[in-house]
C-alpha cells in the first residue's frame, strides 16, 4: 500500500525556492506553520494523494442531479454557505 506523500515549499528571504519531503501530515504542518511564521513567501503543502481516483467534486450535473442521482444544490461562499449536495435523510442525516 502506497504511502500519502508530502511537500511543504517555501521562498526564502533571498526568492531562493526550498522544499521539504514528509511522509506525516502533522509534520507538514507544522513545517508550513514554521516557514510562515518566519516570514517565508509562497509557502505551500502539497500532497500525491496516492490512493485517491478519479477527479475532486461532481464531474456533472444534469437537470440538478449528481452522477449518484443524489440532489445538488449549488450555494457560494459569498451566500455563506460552500458548494454542498443535498443528501438524503436516510445516506446522511440532515446536512444542515
Amino acid at each position: 500500500m502506497d504511502k500519502t506523500e508530502y511537500v511543504v515549499y517555501w521562498t526564502d528571504h533571498n526568492g531562493v525556492a526550498h522544499a521539504t519531503p514528509t511522509s506525516d501530515m502533522g509534520d507538514a504542518l507544522k513545517i508550513t506553520k514554521r516557514m510562515r511564521d518566519a516570514g517565508m513567501t509562497f509557502v505551500v503543502m502539497a500532497s500525491e494523494l496516492t490512493a485517491n481516483v478519479g477527479k475532486m467534486g461532481v464531474a456533472a450535473v444534469v437537470d440538478g442531479k449528481c452522477p449518484d442521482g443524489g440532489d445538488f444544490l449549488g450555494r457560494t461562499a459569498r451566500h455563506g454557505m460552500a458548494l454542498k449536495r443535498a443528501h438524503k435523510e436516510s445516506d446522511m442525516g440532515d446536512p444542515e
